[in-house]
């Protein structure tokens, strides 16, 4: 039987490694601690925090390694990031409510003529 995993995350304990084989053009997502990454014949290392992403530029062998406990996401080659198309319709969606509840903040003076429409007590 053959898998194919698009996306796999691994908790990591200080100093655990992870090595990657071959795997140029796969994603290094640092989901939680911090992480070092060296790859073969590059001169330079990368060091990512929780939130930071790296992209792995070479074949042959990546090494992972915590600096602290991390959590970190190996996503293959061409793999969107998972939940990126539901949050960008999230934001869509309430960037016109955010706009209210700021405005709401500043004054009622400053809404739209749209939301004096909607909310006549304004």
């Amino acid at each position: 039987m053959m898998f194919e995993l698009k996306q796999v995350v691994i908790e990591l304990d200080y100093r655990g490694i992870v090595p990657v084989n071959d795997a140029v053009g796969a994603r290094i997502h640092c989901l939680r601690g911090r992480i070092w990454i060296t790859e073969q014949g590059s001169a330079a290392d990368v060091v990512l925090e929780a939130g930071e992403s790296y992209e792995i530029s070479r074949d042959g062998i990546a090494i992972v390694q915590a600096l602290r406990e991390a959590r970190v996401a190996l996503r293959a080659p061409g793999v969107p990031l998972a939940g990126a198309a539901l949050a960008e319709r999230l934001r869509e969606a309430l960037q016109p409510r955010l706009r209210e509840c700021v405005a709401l903040s500043l004054g009622a003076s400053v809404l739209s003529p749209r939301y004096h429409a909607r909310n006549p007590a304004a």
